[in-house]
């Protein structure tokens, strides 16, 4: 069981960060033809919700969003944590309430 959880971790894991990715890249797209954007807000809580290497990416590479505090800043940390919550998740569960000696 916990093999299929590890996967299906991954696997959400990889679809939030290319939709995170994709979201950078239409709303660059978008600010170029100064159309109707994305919200920050929207961008951030799918950067929180675990997509945020994707969003960070797509700042990088569009090269969007890049001299915004709460982005150049915000991002990396929320990456950090989204890697940490993944460790967390991907750890093997015990036996028991005990430590292994």
């Amino acid at each position: 069981m916990i093999v299929y959880k590890r996967i299906i971790l991954i696997v959400l894991f990889v679809l939030l960060n290319l939709h995170g990715y994709r979201l950078m890249e239409f709303d660059k797209t978008q600010a170029v033809k100064q159309e109707w954007r994305i919200a920050e807000t929207q961008l951030m809580l799918i950067a929180a919700a675990g997509g945020s290497a994707g969003i960070g990416t797509g700042m990088l590479l569009q090269r969007h969003k890049i001299r915004k505090p709460k982005f150049f800043i915000g991002v990396p940390l929320l990456l950090l944590l989204n890697l940490a919550t993944l460790r967390f998740l991907m750890k093997e569960e015990s036996s028991g309430p005990y430590l292994r000696v």
